[in-house]
């Protein structure tokens, strides 16, 4: 159609959405009207326009309209036109604003980033047409500026919901423009936006008073999308049958509505209110058309959160649910429990636990989770942060806050957990600072302490039984393990507490996860098996409602193995692909599609004129059109996300299990900005790929681990890399902290100068904690890295990796690799010249060998230290000091023990280092109490001296329990005891566990003196306990067993006494420690004395004094010249025995032992008493 006239021709809209070219007038009004009357291959003109060409036209017909207007259906024009084109534009004739101005900003953004390429697509899209009118284009002359400032006003409604606005059409009976939401930008919610466009749009008559009532339509669908027009005029646009579809609801909806196409209301969330409408017939549709009409949009509700993330009830497992019942009517009675629930990925492990968690809470008990990540294996604490955050009733916010809160609630709790409060930032990550106690603290004593404390909050909280749940532990972290073994140990058995563990099966091979746990009484394993055929069809009927078809249930049987996610994930599937129906009997059944497949195959059979799946069937076999494994499942099911989110799934699956939608922002390869990304995490919410964890922060999870792994699993590894390095990028800017996380994903990423450094960092942080596994991982990452580095460029960094994991290995028993790494750590500090580093490796050269109880070839190596750092100020001369020291004291070396000590204290003269002070005279007085108690004491007290002016609260303790020795040795029970008492409050405090088991043995022993019998085995056997569940040093287990065995001496329990002398001998013996042999073997030979058995009484009573005497312990000498003595008179050898007497009267008068002299003094007397020699 065609018409000649005046027109008026406007610029209108925003630039920084898009200029649009509009004309209006009576003119086109008129084109308009010719056009309607036009049919197919007509060319029309309106009668002004063919009376001013009537010479040249040849005019088949005229039409009139319903208004009257005459119109010319023309065949031809009779007159010859010259061409006469606008000139072609250069290049050089717009400027780059003008260009940009004209075009939508994703479009221009692409066609500047070299991507034209992908405007064409075929892409599901909302599309929104919208009727105006009020505006006079012919006789207003503000028509213009009225257009303008309305279509501005709409092009920010629209592009606030991110839609575009694509054409415009004007009239003076009724002007339309259409918006597409969707193209060329996508969002999951792209219906939802239009729907809130259309609402907003609906008020402008409102706010212009110019504007009548609109019309509006909204459709939703698959449209052709891209670049329209030839080199003179192009455009981007949008079409497709949704197109046409919208157009004509707008024309049909009345004044002042919205309709709605069935398609976009389902596509819509539940955010809006509706009204249901009759179907009615447009133009180019067969059948009527299903529509609604948008009411409003529903009030968001506030507040409305989920305690789990299962809403479902729980499915069968009513027998683990009874066996969790009966253990935890164990618990409420007061025998804590320890249990694990075992079961395969999807098998509910998670469901059952939030089932049962919720049973707990409704009957007012308390529940406290944590959660293990594969992403977090190497996060210390982990689980066990979630856990007390929880138990603390700690709240998200900033750290000085949450800090200030934990100060109030340990104080109102307990105040002498204020001494320790800074460990609990090793846990909380919380930089809590140190005081002068636990900065003294090494990461053994740290890590001891710390846990002492935890495991004494969660005893003084189960006043009322507690449930403590960790999932997933098969993805613990190494310190989380040591803390989960150290709390079942101190604190589940002796209170209302129940340890709720969750893992996967252990893989063949691979270490058993607490394995130590299962050696408790109170633990026990619940498997959780797959589902019965029963239990599936129940899940199915749950998530289906109704009755289900035999064949449907064998199905999914067969396909998921009983597993209960992955039943519920494929119904989830079928039922969108149409391929499970409803019949006319209201029974679930498959499709007759789906059917005939597997009648093909043979899979099916009929049987009492029902279908029922053959037995054996091998899914693999066909091509069901329906996942047929696990990870087929999964992946289908991410695979029917839009693009945009699949890519921002691939994202979130490097980073982990967490999502956090601020780093996914940073690191996502589109640059998309959060509130685009939280849009697409919603739509994968809503489609129960991803749950919302922590709102207020943005941060998702995977609803099920399993969806992260097989995520991560779908990138190829060159995709793995560029994102993994982006992410590391996103943390150093977002997190700079975050050492653990940075390490691993630049490690992954290759990175490897940042994956040096930020993995040598996450190994000492780890070192710190006294997570060694962990640290030994992290500098071997470290190490790995160097090596893709030029050597000269990381030869200081190789040299610190390789001793550190020397040690580290040598501290885990792994001797052969950890000599390995000191071998090339010692070969780079020569080839830097550096003599600490070198002596440093030598000492642990030496402790490598002393733990073996090489003691020989560990001096060596320490005396070749000594050499390397002989005459420098250096503390490692002090430190190897240390180590000799005591491993000369251990051997009965005490000269040379002494030695080497005043050679550490020579060189700490100038270095100056109160700490390695204080623990030399402590290892000087432990060697000069055997034979020159008054300057042990005094080497005692200086030490604590140097102990309360550094403040140190564990240096303190220890002091005190020398001094108490030195007490114990003289046999001044009360003052020893008082002073054993102070260092264990000290040790309590501290939370040092070890050091109280010791303090524990020392106060069994002044019982024992005393004659308190039955309180010295109550001492010994409670500190055993403690000593097993703690584990500790082989030596300390001897003495207990030493000492337990004299006890059952005096109790005349022979036959115990001697099992349990053996125990002890057996572990002196694998600690290669001789300075308790004397003592051992003297009860020995006391207590085979007592059985009868003389000649081995003599033998340990010979082998008791040798020892004793070339170790210098005239104690022991004394003792067992006493002893000797005994046998000799059983041996009716009374010369010999008044020998041995004498003998012991003369040694044990130059010891402050008066108890041991009065001993002997005692048998003497009644020596002369039995051979009436007065």
């Amino acid at each position: 159609a065609a018409a000649i006239g005046r027109v008026r021709r406007f610029i209108i809209g925003m630039p920084e959405y898009v200029l649009m070219d509009a004309m209006a007038g009576k003119t086109l009004e008129s084109m308009v009207a010719a056009e309607h009357e036009a049919e197919r291959g007509d060319v029309v003109l309106d009668e002004p326009t063919a009376t001013a060409l009537a010479d040249h036209l040849e005019i088949a017909e005229w039409r009139t309209n319903e208004e009257g207007q005459r119109f010319a259906v023309v065949t031809a024009l009779n007159l010859e036109i010259e061409d006469n084109p606008w000139p072609p534009l250069t290049d050089d004739e717009l400027s780059e604003d003008q260009r940009q101005a004209w075009l939508l900003p994703p479009v221009y953004e692409r066609l500047q980033s070299g991507r034209g390429e992908f405007l064409a697509e075929l892409r599901p899209a909302a599309a929104l047409f919208m009727r105006f009118t009020g505006i006079d284009y012919d006789n207003d002359p503000n028509a213009s500026e009225k257009l303008d400032i309305f279509m501005r006003r709409v092009q920010q409604i629209i592009g606030h919901q991110d839609g575009s606005l694509l054409q415009i059409t004007i009239g003076d009976k009724g002007s339309y423009m259409y918006a597409a939401f969707g193209a060329p930008v996508a969002h999951e919610d792209d219906v939802d936006r239009a729907l809130m466009a259309a609402l907003a749009l609906r008020t402008l008559p409102d706010q212009f008073d110019f504007i009548e009532p609109m019309q509006m339509g909204v459709t939703y669908g698959r449209m052709r999308v891209g670049a329209y027009g030839g080199t003179q005029r192009r455009t981007y646009g949008v079409l497709g049958d949704a197109v046409n579809l919208s157009a004509r609801l707008m024309t049909a909806s009345t004044l002042g509505e919205v309709f709605v196409s069935e398609d976009a209301k389902r596509r819509a969330s539940k955010s809006f209110v509706w009204e249901d409408l009759q179907p009615i017939k447009v133009k180019g549709k067969t059948e009527p058309v299903s529509l609604s009409r948008l009411v409003r949009a529903r009030q968001r509700r506030t507040g409305e959160t989920l305690d789990t993330q299962f809403m479902a009830p729980l499915v069968g497992r009513m027998d683990i649910m009874a066996q969790l019942g009966q253990l935890l009517a164990k618990v409420t009675s007061g025998e804590g429990q320890i249990v694990r629930i075992i079961g395969e990925a999807g098998m509910g492990k998670s469901h059952l636990v939030a089932q049962f968690s919720q049973r707990v809470i409704e009957q007012g008990l308390t529940v406290s989770f944590g959660a293990c990540l594969s992403i977090t294996r190497n996060t210390s604490y982990a689980p066990w942060r979630q856990i007390f955050f929880k138990l603390l009733d700690l709240e998200d916010e900033t750290e000085s806050l949450i800090i200030a809160r934990l100060e109030e609630k340990i104080e109102t709790q307990n105040p002498e957990w204020a001494l320790r409060l800074p460990l609990l930032g090793d846990l909380l990550a919380l930089p809590i600072p140190d005081n002068p106690t636990t900065a003294a603290m090494d990461s053994e004593v740290r890590q001891k302490s710390l846990f002492s404390l935890l495991g004494e909050m969660i005893s003084a909280w189960a006043t009322e039984p507690l449930i403590v749940v960790i999932e997933d532990i098969h993805w613990m972290d190494e310190v989380s393990k040591s803390l989960t073994e150290t709390i079942a140990q101190q604190a589940i058995n002796a209170a209302p507490v129940m340890l709720l563990l969750v893992q996967r099966p252990e893989v063949v091979g691979d270490e058993a996860v607490l394995a130590e746990l299962r050696k408790h009484a109170f633990h026990t394993d619940l498997l959780l098996k797959e589902m019965s055929e029963s239990d599936i069809a129940a899940l199915i009927r749950a998530r289906l409602g109704g009755r289900l078809s035999k064949l449907l249930v064998e199905i999914v049987q067969g396909m998921t193995r009983g597993n209960p996610f992955f039943a519920n994930e494929l119904i989830v599937a079928m039922r969108r692909e149409d391929k499970i129906l409803q019949n006319e009997n209201h029974v679930w059944e498959i499709s007759e599609d789906l059917l005939n497949v597997l009648r093909r195959a043979d899979f099916v059979a009929q049987r009492e004129g029902a279908w029922h799946l053959r037995e054996n069937v091998d899914f693999s076999a066909v091509k069901l059109g329906v996942p047929d494994s696990i990870h087929g499942l999964i992946l289908s099911r991410l695979d029917r996300l839009p693009e945009p989110h699949k890519l921002t799934l691939k994202v979130s699956s490097v980073i982990g299990h967490y999502i956090d939608l601020a780093l996914v922002s940073l690191a996502h390869p589109e640059d998309k900005a959060i509130t685009e990304i939280e849009s697409e995490v919603r739509f994968m919410e809503a489609e129960e790929v991803v749950n919302e964890e922590f709102p207020e922060r943005l941060i998702y999870v995977f609803r099920h681990h399993t969806l992260q792994e097989v995520t991560y699993d779908t990138l190829l590894f060159t995709q793995r890399q560029h994102l993994h390095r982006s992410i590391s990028e996103a943390l150093l800017q977002q997190q700079p902290d975050a050492a653990t996380q940075i390490a691993h994903h630049s490690f992954l990423g290759e990175l490897w100068s940042l994956a040096l450094e930020y993995n040598g960092l996450a190994g000492e942080q780890a070192k710190q904690l006294h997570a060694n596994q962990q640290s030994i991982d992290f500098f071997q990452k470290a190490l790995e890295s160097a090596q893709h580095l030029p050597e000269a460029d990381t030869a200081v960094q190789r040299k610190h990796i390789h001793l550190s994991l020397g040690e580290l290995l040598v501290s885990t028993g792994q001797y052969d690799q950890a000599n390995e790494h000191l071998k090339t750590a010692l070969a780079l500090s020569r080839e830097q010249n550096d003599p600490q580093y070198e002596a440093r490796c030598c000492r642990w050269f030496g402790r490598s060998h002393e733990v073996r109880g090489e003691y020989a070839v560990a001096l060596t190596w320490l005396n070749r230290g000594f050499g390397i750092v002989e005459g420098m100020d250096s503390l490692e001369e002090a430190e190897l000091s240390l180590v000799a020291g005591l491993i000369n004291y251990r051997q009965g070396k005490f000269d040379e023990a002494l030695a080497v000590c005043e050679r550490g204290l020579q060189v700490n003269l100038s270095l100056e280092d109160a700490a390695i002070r204080g623990r030399l005279y402590n290892v000087m007085g432990a060697v000069k109490l055997r034979n020159d108690p008054d300057h042990a004491i005094d080497l005692f007290r200086q030490s604590l001296e140097l102990q309360e002016r550094l403040g140190n609260i564990f240096g303190q303790a220890t002091s005190y329990n020398l001094i108490a020795n030195w007490h114990f040795a003289r046999s001044e029970w009360a003052q020893a005891d008082e002073f054993y008492r102070q260092a264990l409050d000290m040790f309590t405090q501290t939370g040092n566990i070890y050091n109280q088991v010791v303090i524990g043995n020392n106060l069994g022993g002044i019982a024992q003196k005393q004659g308190r019998l039955e309180a010295a085995l109550a001492y010994y056997q409670r500190t055993l306990r403690r000593l097993e569940q703690i584990g500790g040093s082989l030596w300390i287990f001897g003495v207990l067993h030493m000492n337990l065995g004299n006890t059952y001496l005096y109790l005349q329990d022979l036959r115990e006494s001697v099992e349990q002398l053996e125990l002890s001998l057996a572990y002196f013996e694998q600690a290669q420690v001789r300075d308790f042999l004397p003592e051992v073997y003297g009860v020995f030979a006391e207590t085979k004395l007592r059985q009868g058995d003389l000649q081995m009484a003599l033998d340990y009573g010979q082998r008791s004094l040798e020892t004793a005497r070339e170790l210098s312990m005239p104690r022991e000498e004394g003792h067992n010249l006493r002893i000797l003595g005994e046998i000799s008179l059983a041996n009716q050898a009374s010369d010999e025995a008044k020998l041995y007497f004498d003998q012991s009267v003369q040694v044990l008068g130059e010891t402050d032992d008066v108890y041991e002299q009065a001993k002997t003094q005692l048998a003497l007397a009644m020596f002369y008493e039995r051979h009436d020699d007065r």
